[in-house]
């Protein structure tokens, strides 16, 4: 039975290059040969893509998901995502080492995706940050360690690839 990772990018995410991260993901995969390569936009299509994925040929092994846009959707996504590991992307902006960041006052709805993320079922779980200048970085990261995950099972090089920081371009 072959392993496959699913992608699920929200409508929202679709407009800009700086969020569409799974969909860069996905084009690397692809320049590597790994297909087919299974995608959703929304919670309807998911569960689509994920039924039709589960054969006596293919199996999802991962659920690659992009937070940007979908946080009225993270509640949802258990029901149908199930027991299948996830890697979430997180955007993440941050002031950078200027010292801006210590005069900010730490507003709880900019990480409301990791309440929503700490609610969810148990299951693996990894979640990377990236920023719209690293998506290339970072999807090129993504995409080698979910070719690892896919070859051997192992998800610690998926756990260990959160602690990835890609050097300033």
């Amino acid at each position: 039975m072959r392993r496959i990772p699913v992608f699920f990018e929200a409508e929202a995410a679709a407009g800009n290059e700086q969020t569409r991260i799974c969909t860069t993901i996905r084009g690397l995969l692809f320049k590597s040969k790994i297909a087919p390569l299974p995608f959703a936009s929304n919670l309807k299509e998911l569960a689509v893509v994920l039924a039709s994925t589960q054969t006596a040929q293919t199996q999802p092994a991962i659920v690659v998901i992009n937070t940007f846009g979908a946080k009225d959707l993270m509640p949802l996504l258990d029901p149908v995502v199930k027991d299948i590991p996830i890697l979430f992307l997180r955007r993440s902006l941050h002031a950078g080492e200027s010292g801006v960041g210590d005069y900010l006052v730490a507003d709880p709805n900019k990480m409301a995706t990791m309440n929503l993320i700490g609610k969810m079922t148990p299951r693996l779980t990894s979640i990377w940050p990236y920023g719209g200048k690293q998506v290339p970085q970072i999807a090129q990261h993504a995409a080698n360690c979910l070719i690892t995950f896919l070859e051997n099972g192992d998800f610690r090089r998926i756990e260990r690839g959160s602690d990835y920081r890609p050097m300033p371009t």
